[in-house]
């Protein structure tokens, strides 16, 4: 919080307060046009409130579904951060960011994939093994740019792929904090670690 308000402070002093207040309507001004155009943008998003209004849900539950996930997502990412800054960390926050953003866009899907290469560097690098349901997540994250263009899909999938990968994340950290000889090893000192067999962590 307090890093936050040193740079919205630095921002002020040093480009002008005006800069906010611009922002402010712009964000504004952001959700009236993705509502005037909404028929023709809501598959290029992966987010739980595009997806619910394509599927016919008024505005104020789809809104109102999007914020309980944020809430969910926000309190999750702090969570896994708590003891300390990590690899798998990092990618709960790049896919939580895409959850929990009620405007992301297909053009935002590069983080997400910087976080399943973060998934996979862990597991090569704690000799650890994914399983079948893992490898079906991970791989349809990485086609879904184009499952949502060419909206091939019975329902958009956008939102379901990302959360069912930043649970994936999540749960792969819990699973690590609960393995003793494997808690170093997303926390720091790697080369000191006994690396833990695919069937200590796998599920």
């Amino acid at each position: 919080s307090l890093t936050v308000l040193l740079l919205i402070g630095a921002s002020g002093t040093f480009l002008g307060w005006s800069m906010w207040r611009d922002w402010i309507f712009a964000v504004i001004g952001l959700t009236g046009d993705i509502q005037l155009h909404a028929q023709n943008i809501y598959h290029l998003m992966p987010t739980a409130m595009a997806n619910l209004l394509m599927l016919g849900t008024a505005w104020p539950v789809a809104r109102a579904v999007q914020l309980v996930i944020a809430l969910i997502v926000g309190i999750t990412t702090w969570l896994t951060f708590r003891r300390g800054v990590h690899d798998l960390g990092i990618a709960a926050l790049l896919v939580g960011t895409v959850v929990a953003s009620p405007y992301a866009f297909i053009y935002d899907m590069p983080m997400v994939t910087i976080a399943v290469l973060s998934v996979i560097q862990e597991r090569e690098r704690s000799e650890a093994c994914f399983a079948l349901p893992e490898i079906m997540i991970l791989a349809t994250t990485l086609v879904l740019p184009y499952l949502m263009v060419s909206r091939v899909t019975p329902v958009p999938p956008g939102a379901m792929v990302l959360c069912a990968l930043f649970c994936l994340v999540v749960r792969r950290i819990v699973i690590l904090r609960s393995v003793p000889i494997m808690r170093r090893e997303i926390y720091g000192n790697p080369k000191h670690v006994v690396m833990a067999t695919c069937a200590e962590l796998s599920p």
